[in-house]
């Protein structure tokens, strides 16, 4: 609890953020985020989804360690296996992580658990998801902004609703997601449901989204309204060093992000 209490902290200070910026954002409470930060309080897979949502990144990249050897890109090699020797592998070989190495992720209230497979060196996030019977777990359409997601039903039966649409999946069965909208991961059986997630991160909006450049940056920094609930989605940093730097794409610095919220409905920003 208290290492994602660290990395959460980092990304809300990272946007220059206060705690009730994020409260606003997200839907959860400003005294929740504070006993998640410091590591007092587990957050539930909703509380994740709100979460990730508002700071524009996965799920998978929210519970990433936000130590400088987990990090994309990074030549670390925690649970790595050495070579035909004993010794390091060799340079540009492979390298293996052993199952007990495999970081994982439970929900307090229902049980459903996240098993990283990937490594963050590994250009998709791969997660393994058991999903408990009885379990549900609903994710705003936020949590899909600049992301392409794939689902793979490995054992058992999994309800997906997607948005106004549902669906029975069984063993064997993909699932390949649209444009963002509300989903459901819900599974109605008496036994586990274990299914797979592949998610890469889209370098432009997926179908359905639109953008309008971010307040100061002369059209320079991406940003902008989309449909409802994705309002500043853009799933990327920008490096503006205009008035607008630091702040959410398409939202105004003079403003609150409720304001923000209703002045995009509007089709102002």
């Amino acid at each position: 609890m208290a290492a994602f209490g660290e990395r959460l902290r980092g990304e809300r200070q990272a946007r220059g953020w206060p705690i009730e910026r994020l409260a606003a954002a997200s839907g959860v409470s400003r005294a929740m985020i504070s006993k998640v930060e410091r590591g007092e309080s587990s957050p539930t897979a909703v509380v994740l989804g709100k979460l990730s949502a508002a700071l524009e990144l996965s799920v998978s990249e929210l519970l990433a360690p936000a130590t400088t050897g987990n990090r994309p890109g990074s030549q670390a090699g925690a649970g790595a296996s050495p070579g035909p020797d004993g010794g390091p592998a060799s340079r540009g070989g492979g390298r293996a992580r052993r199952a007990a190495d495999t970081p994982e992720w439970r929900d307090p209230d229902t049980g459903y658990l996240r098993r990283q497979v990937s490594t963050p060196r590994f250009p998709a996030a791969v997660t393994e998801v058991t999903l408990p019977p009885g379990a549900r777990v609903p994710y705003p359409a936020g949590a899909y902004a600049f992301i392409a997601q794939l689902v793979w039903v490995l054992s058992g039966q999994l309800n997906l609703t997607d948005g106004p649409d549902g669906h029975v999946l069984a063993a064997g069965d993909t699932f390949e997601l649209g444009e963002p909208r509300p989903r459901e991961f819900r599974n109605d059986t008496a036994e586990d449901c274990r299914y797979a997630v592949i998610v890469t991160r889209t370098a432009s909006p997926l179908h359905g989204r639109t953008e309008a450049p971010a307040q100061g940056c002369a059209g320079a920094c991406p940003g902008g309204a989309g449909p409802a609930g994705l309002t500043g989605l853009t799933g990327r940093r920008s490096n503006c060093s205009g008035p607008a730097a630091g702040t959410r794409p398409g939202t105004r610095p003079d403003r609150a992000p409720s304001q923000d919220r209703a002045a995009s409905r509007r089709g102002v920003v």
